[in-house]
């Protein structure tokens, strides 16, 4: 992390969100419009107060910083809400990505509809034989398909 206790601490430098905001939708490009709904160091590890921080927020960029200091993540054009009975949503604007150490994007395959899956338990995008990234509800263990 950078920064100070002055100043609010960021997982990504300068380069890695104009990698990120190159990639979004034409409409998610201005990155000077980005705005933090969520952090565990402000907010604590609750995956109910993510929920509730991004209520109503559409076009989600979701950053990772695993204990080893990798960063990688995910957009979804639709806000983060529980789907009741195990529904996937997104669309196919939805794609995850990392950085090791350059910027790579992960696009949707066409092999299945599995974008987003939001619930109680856990915070899932991709699906069929592996989550692309899968957290579970205290956000502190994940993984991913690879």
């Amino acid at each position: 992390m950078q920064g100070s206790h002055r100043t609010r601490p960021t997982v990504l430098t300068d380069d890695q969100v104009r990698s990120i905001s190159g990639s979004l939708p034409p409409r998610c490009r201005n990155a000077d419009k980005w705005k933090l709904c969520y952090s565990t160091l402000e907010h604590g590890v609750s995956m109910h107060t993510l929920y509730r921080n991004c209520a109503g927020l559409d076009n989600v960029v979701l950053v990772i910083m695993t204990d080893r200091g990798a960063v990688l993540g995910a957009f979804s054009p639709e806000r983060f809400e529980v789907q009741h009975g195990q529904h996937y949503f997104g669309s196919r604007e939805t794609f995850l990505y990392k950085f090791d150490p350059e910027f790579e994007i992960y696009r949707w395959a066409m092999n299945n509809d599995y974008f987003v899956l939001c619930t109680h338990d856990c915070v899932a995008f991709g699906g069929g034989n592996n989550f692309g990234i899968l957290l579970d509800e205290a956000l502190l263990t994940g993984t991913t398909g690879r």
